[in-house]
């Protein structure tokens, strides 16, 4: 079986299995916001079927990233009364969006803000060491997880958060979780 092996500052980091070959969930990429603004060092090493391999390694500065915007930095908590029931929870900082589940799992989400008031949630962020980080993986079982985009609106006392998708109506089950009011826990 044909297999790439993805390192960061030579940690296993990801291993695919399908082609083509992308860090994280197929059709994913990888999401610097966890590493600390500096340089590292990103290898990939193919195994192939036949026996072959070949690896290359490329050394990039990673800057820091941007700070969320100031009123939604911080923790959020929902209570979701259909499809995957119970309290979730969001912390947003310089990362993402870092989720937490109801039944104790995780998912650590990219992002970006294209404009005010609008946030675009991406594919997950995958982080070494391979088989211990446990935040990973298709937000919803599908992959990559496709980005959407959300309208927001925090409240003039900053305790509620209000999220809607954009665009055409999805019916995704990250949707139907992020769809709705939160509020602020810390």
């Amino acid at each position: 079986m044909t297999q790439a092996l993805f390192q960061i500052d030579e940690k296993d980091a990801w291993l695919e299995h399908n082609a083509p070959y992308s860090y994280g969930d197929d059709g994913g990429w990888l999401v610097t916001t966890f590493l600390k603004p500096g340089t590292h060092t990103f290898t990939v090493r193919i195994d192939t079927a036949d026996g072959q391999s070949a690896t290359d390694t490329v050394t990039a500065t990673v800057a820091a990233p941007p700070a969320p915007p100031a009123a939604l930095a911080g923790r959020w908590s929902r209570n979701v009364t259909s499809g995957d029931k119970g309290r979730w929870r969001i912390t947003i900082n310089r990362v993402g969006w870092l989720f937490d589940d109801p039944h104790g799992g995780g998912q650590n989400q990219g992002v970006s803000y294209p404009s005010r008031g609008r946030v675009t949630i991406r594919s997950s962020i995958e982080e070494p060491i391979l088989g211990q980080y446990k935040r990973g993986g298709a937000f919803c079982g599908i992959e990559p997880d496709p980005p959407v985009t959300y309208s927001y609106a925090v409240s003039k006392n900053h305790r509620r958060l209000r999220l809607r998708a954009m665009g055409a109506a999805r019916n995704d089950c990250r949707t139907g979780l992020l769809q709705g009011t939160w509020a602020r826990t810390h």
